[in-house]
């Protein structure tokens, strides 16, 4: 896929419990929808909030995100959004 691309992802996430049977305890199945801004063999980087903070002092602006590292090993499905 190509970086930049709108993606959807399905993917495993771990799960913290606290005072259950351990025993029912499984990962948790997520969704994420947002811009591919990384793809490696080990993980993928998505970008779910971006934008231009511009700089106080001299110097060009800078984007900031916030987003998702997702390892692939966890990954159920990835497919571009149109």
């Amino acid at each position: 896929m190509r970086i930049g691309s709108t993606v959807y992802i399905r993917y495993k996430d771990h799960a913290l419990f606290r005072n259950v049977d351990a025993r029912s305890q499984r990962p948790i199945i997520q969704e994420a929808v947002g811009w591919l801004d990384l793809e490696t063999e080990d993980f993928v980087r998505v970008l779910l909030t971006r934008y231009r903070d511009p700089k106080i002092r001299d110097g060009p602006a800078e984007t900031k995100a916030t987003g998702l590292v997702i390892l692939r090993s966890t990954i159920l499905e990835m497919r571009k959004i149109a």
